[in-house]
């Protein structure tokens, strides 16, 4: 499984962000691809549930942005 992420870096702000709405819009299929099936879902199953190791990832690439937004201030 292969999980993207769409992270923005808004000089106004000078900050980096975890652009959820972008992902929705460019990647309306879904965040994860499956290169074995060829197929794009949603990392989202419903009820609180979400595809196995999207949680643990949401929350490295959080770390990530935090780190990035010490080294810009």
């Amino acid at each position: 499984m292969q999980h993207h992420y769409i992270i923005q870096f808004d000089d106004v702000a000078n900050k980096w962000t975890h652009d959820t709405e972008t992902e929705e819009d460019v990647l309306g299929d879904g965040t994860a691809y499956d290169p074995n099936t060829k197929q794009w879902m949603s990392s989202y199953v419903g009820d609180g549930v979400f595809i196995d190791n999207e949680e643990e990832l949401c929350t490295k690439v959080s770390l990530m942005i935090n780190q990035l937004n010490k080294e810009t201030k």
